[in-house]
């Protein structure tokens, strides 16, 4: 699995294309780790309703489910709708969740719908703003997370961070020199 983190911080450092290196790279992670679904999800507020809200932006996936990049609800999930996976996350910890040991009816539902046995959130702060997270299902198998996995993913996301950063930094300054002329 450090392998395979230090594969995926390569492709986010040396890529251009940021959506290009973020999907290749939890491609990586979701085929090391043995799961079944891997994805990062980008939050928004919308100012005219003054809600949060997050939404897929990149999925890789094992063949055991539909794209989730293809439906559209999955692109503006209300933050009040999942309060259990959103409240850790904004509080910079991961959320794990196993189905057989789930409490929370909501949560039991999607997992349901979903057919997930585990998740695993890891969140993305840019500072200290939370932009997102990036997450791991497993659908075939009762995958226990291990506490080493949690550290190796974190350290991913802090990558992903990184990258997401220096993209906007990148952005900024394309839009200054453009002022410029």
């Amino acid at each position: 699995l450090l392998y395979a983190v230090s594969q995926a911080t390569h492709l986010l450092l040396s890529n251009t294309d940021l959506n290009q290196a973020i999907t290749a790279s939890i491609e990586i992670l979701g085929t090391k780790t043995s799961v079944d679904r891997a994805y990062v999800f980008k939050n928004q507020f919308d100012a005219k309703t003054q809600r949060w809200s997050t939404g897929i932006i990149n999925e890789w996936n094992a063949g055991r489910a539909i794209s989730r990049l293809d439906i559209p609800r999955m692109h503006h999930l209300d933050f009040d709708s999942i309060t259990a996976i959103i409240g850790p996350l904004k509080e910079n910890k991961p959320f794990v969740s196993y189905r057989w040991k789930e409490k929370d009816a909501l949560l039991l539902d999607i997992f349901e719908k979903e057919g997930v046995k585990a998740t695993l959130s890891i969140p993305i702060f840019l500072k200290d703003f939370f932009w997102g997270f990036v997450g791991f299902d497993e659908f075939t198998h009762q995958k226990e997370w291990t506490e080493g996995e949690f550290s190796i993913l974190q350290s991913f996301a802090s990558s992903l961070s990184a990258a997401i950063e220096r993209k906007s930094i990148e952005d900024e300054l394309v839009q200054a020199k453009e002022v410029a002329e």
